[in-house]
């Protein structure tokens, strides 16, 4: 296992992107929030429950990993909505 000073150059095979990522970018994503698969991911690795409870606290930490996430389907109607309305309100500043 890897020491956990090393968490932020190590690099595992992402399942959502097929690419290698390290643990600083599954900590925070792209929502400044942890990706929820980060603790089946790192768990093989190092103690990642305990880092992200130091981090989120443990109240957060088990509030935020038990909820279910989107179904893709949702979460692709949300980022077409989102895409749209970008381009319509650069057509209204334009």
């Amino acid at each position: 296992m890897p020491e956990e000073n090393s968490n932020n150059t190590s690099e595992i095979r992402c399942p959502r992107l097929g690419s290698p990522v390290t643990f600083s970018y599954c900590e925070t994503e792209s929502s400044g929030q942890p990706c929820l698969k980060c603790i089946s991911c790192w768990t093989p690795y190092f103690d990642v429950a305990a880092a992200l409870a130091e981090k989120l606290g443990s109240e957060n930490l088990d509030s935020y990993f038990s909820r279910q996430p989107k179904p893709k389907v949702v979460t692709l109607i949300e980022l077409i909505e989102k895409a749209r309305k970008t381009v319509a309100d650069s057509k209204n500043n334009a």
